[in-house]
């Protein structure tokens, strides 16, 4: 250190012995570019040998930010000449090195900008705790948002958003990929069925009592059975379309002719007025099968003729039908057409037929022969010869329901020992028919041990000798299902409620609906069990307890 002479006012300043630059801030100015691009020779040349200064990388940092910002007298002129900010450099420049990141202000339209895809401006708009950072922030995404962004490979020309194919990704217009998208879509469609239960209504308030055990919900579960309104929200969840594919259908052509083609695969209708228009646009064509579905349903067409279906026998080809359902549409049946051809059919569900009879069936067990499900409940006009014929012409038989409510002498045992021994039955509905004690052992015998649902409300001529009695010696071992609902000679059930309570300690659910005298024996036999159980624990407690040893 060295110190100066006095000056004027008599004080002595000091000053270092080596001139320093100053470190006071400068004055924000914008770097000339022949600085620019010596700095960046710097890097280029030095980068490998040295790590640049902190200060020196800061301001090349900003340097790197703003160094192609042109003025708008410059901006004016190459737009006035139609050239790109590329073609603006003299021929034989190089670019200086530049961050991944490209600066902002690149003319708009330049193949920069066209060789890469901004996935969302959103996500440029990065929170800043400073007002500054923020402002920049802001115009960062509001350059982007600005952009023309254009599909990859189409450089230099932009998005024509009239042309609904041109905002298709590449994977969605290969015609087999898709199919198999669409195909899984439909797996998702709500084909129109019989709404399940967990359990049937009760009869009264004081049955409902019983059932639940709880006031509460035997007074709501009594409440809804007298609601005879459906609720809006059914209403509205009827009539709501199933718009997963429908909506598919608008896209463009590719995806109409593949939507298409899957909807086929599944015809059904909920509503008269769709079917009519789906006669009407195709049975034009004569003797044009327009598919070759796997599924066929119609759902509550009570005032359906034969002639209106007979029509669809011109449009639809049956080979494939493995699913057949005409639900509560009392005047038609299959076309005649079409019982030749039903070799893949598997199910087949026709309740509340009023034309169905023995004919129909000798017709359906000489061509169905893998069927597994047959829903006949209310066909008051079948009788056991068309039972007959399923169980021996359909060995894969595994649900059959014939319950009915008038002309139950017309289903007799002969029906239930015919399925029995000639079919794969699981699930028997026989609710109504005259079902004797005889029919009941000869389907424990035959195949006790894999029925799981059984259907016995209001046969008359069951007594003590046929449930009970089974029970006692555990015929049913896998049932989790029986409905005994209006047996008027039936009044022992022990054996059924320990095989009840057996169930219930393993864990094993099981379902046993009655009516109201039923369910209050079985509830009291129940009670006497437990009673009994209890006494017995309490008395080999105490034997134990009080055993005098010897």
């Amino acid at each position: 250190m060295q110190f100066t002479p006095l000056n004027k006012n008599g004080s002595i300043k000091r000053q270092r012995e080596a001139t320093l630059v100053e470190q006071r801030p400068l004055k924000k100015c914008s770097p000339t570019p022949s600085e620019i691009d010596a700095a960046n020779d710097a890097i280029e040349s030095d980068s490998r040998h040295f790590k640049i200064a902190s200060p020196i990388r800061d301001v090349l940092k900003k340097c790197s930010a703003i160094r192609h910002c042109r003025s708008k007298k410059r901006e004016d002129q190459l737009r006035a000449n139609g050239k790109s900010h590329c073609e603006s450099y003299p021929v034989g420049t190089s670019f200086p090195v530049t961050p991944e990141s490209s600066p902002l202000r690149r003319k708009r339209g330049s193949a920069y900008w066209d060789s890469k895809r901004i996935q969302s401006t959103g996500r440029l708009a990065i929170s800043s705790p400073t007002s500054t950072e923020n402002a920049e922030n802001q115009s960062l995404s509001q350059d982007f948002a600005d952009l023309s962004l254009t599909l990859s490979g189409s450089i230099g020309k932009r998005i024509d958003f009239s042309n609904r194919a041109s905002r298709t990704h590449e994977i969605f217009q290969i015609k087999e990929i898709l199919a198999n998208i669409l195909r899984f879509v439909s797996l998702d469609s709500d084909v129109p069925h019989e709404k399940s239960c967990s359990r049937r209504r009760p009869l009264s308030y004081k049955h409902a009592l019983l059932i639940y055990k709880d006031e509460k919900k035997a007074r709501q579960a009594w409440h809804e059975c007298t609601e005879s309104t459906t609720s809006n929200s059914e209403l509205k969840r009827e009539g709501k379309e199933d718009s997963l594919l429908y909506n598919c259908l608008f896209v463009n052509r590719l995806w109409h002719s593949v939507t298409l083609g899957v909807l086929l695969k599944k015809v059904y209708f909920k509503h008269p007025q769709h079917y009519s228009k789906f006669i009407d646009k195709y049975s034009g064509d004569c003797n044009q099968i327009v598919s070759r579905p796997s599924i066929f349903v119609l759902h509550k067409f009570h005032k359906l003729l034969q002639n209106d279906l007979d029509k669809m026998a011109t449009i639809l080809a049956p080979d494939n039908i493995s699913w057949l359902e005409l639900y509560i549409c009392p005047n038609v049946i299959p076309p005649f057409s079409w019982i030749s051809r039903l070799k893949s059919l598997e199910r087949l569900i026709m309740p509340g037929s009023k034309v169905i009879n023995d004919n129909f069936l000798f017709e359906i067990s000489a061509n169905a022969s893998k069927l597994k499900i047959l829903d006949l409940r209310a066909c008051d006009n079948i009788t056991d010869a068309g039972v007959i014929a399923i169980a021996l012409k359909c060995p894969q038989l595994q649900s059959c329901n014939l319950g009915r409510h008038r002309n139950g002498t017309n289903i007799t045992s002969v029906s239930v020992i015919a399925l029995a021994e000639h079919t794969q039955i699981e699930t028997l509905g026989v609710a109504g028919c005259e079902i004797t004690d005889a029919g009941i052992w000869e389907l424990a015998q035959q195949r006790g041990k894999h029925i799981k649902r059984l259907s016995l409300n209001n046969c008359s001529l069951l007594t003590n000798h046929s449930i009970p009695t089974l029970f006692a010696f555990n015929y049913f071992p896998n049932l989790s299902v029986l409905e005994i609902r209006n047996l008027a000679h039936i009044s022992d059930l022990r054996h059924l409620a320990q095989f009840k309570l057996w169930k219930n300690s393993r864990k094993i659910p099981i379902l046993i609906e009655g009516c109201e005298r039923i369910t209050k024996l079985l509830h009291d036999e129940e009670a006497k069990i437990k009673r009994m159980r209890l006494v017995m624990a309490m008395h080999d407690m105490n034997y134990w307890i009080n055993k005098v040893e010897e």
